[in-house]
């Protein structure tokens, strides 16, 4: 119901009567994590993955901890324990795609997103976060497949909008790149990355007073 506090109480009585309650220890964590309270949240998820070592959970968790802390080493530790812990886990690799990507490992990013992809095919997250470092790696092909898809998954969203514009854009394919950015703006109308690339797709086709 969004009352953190009262359920941060009632998990604390909870661990009062019983302290090896991993999953107590968990739901603490994610309440802290909610409030921006990052030291506790991260004491409440070590504490349960001390007590179930077998627990993806609490390392995705701390990995989130830790990127917010900047730590992205840490971080990376932490996703890359959860993909292990649970092999299963779509969330648990792109995460780790996602720490990968923020430390320009574009390669390993990759390969991390398709390993979420493998799992949950219609990941929408997935899919952005690969184009976007697909474009990175100048794979501006494979980035446009996935992030066409990423758009029908995720209408609403404008980073995959704008992510396409990019990669149609290096593909040459000009009119298509204008439409994606056109829809990236309709959906975060002050934006500039995309007005930027706009322009420039603009001045490129020769539409020198829309560009300047």
């Amino acid at each position: 119901a969004g009352d953190f506090e009262q359920a941060a109480a009632a998990y604390e009585a909870a661990l009062a009567l019983h302290s090896d309650d991993a999953q107590a220890h968990f739901q603490l964590g994610m309440i802290r994590l909610q409030q921006n309270q990052l030291e506790e949240a991260s004491d409440a998820f070590f504490a349960a993955a001390y007590i179930n070592p077998t627990l993806a959970a609490p390392h995705l968790e701390l990995a989130r901890v830790a990127k917010k802390q900047h730590a992205l080493v840490e971080a990376e530790r932490h996703a890359q324990k959860a993909t292990e812990l649970d092999p299963t886990s779509h969330e648990a690799y792109c995460y780790l795609g996602f720490i990968l990507h923020e430390q320009e490992r574009f390669s390993e990013a990759v390969a991390a997103y398709e390993m979420a992809l493998a799992l949950k095919p219609d990941y929408a997250e997935a899919l952005n976060n690969a184009g976007h470092a697909l474009n990175r790696l100048d794979r501006y092909a494979e980035a446009a497949q996935h992030l066409r898809r990423g758009t029908e998954l995720a209408p609403n969203l404008p980073e995959p909008f704008f992510n396409l514009g990019v990669a149609y854009f290096n593909c040459g394919a000009y009119p298509e790149a204008l439409v994606a950015l056109n829809q990236a703006l309709a959906l975060r109308p002050g934006w500039n990355e995309p007005r930027w690339w706009r322009a420039l797709t603009w001045l490129v086709q020769g539409e020198f007073a829309k560009g300047w």
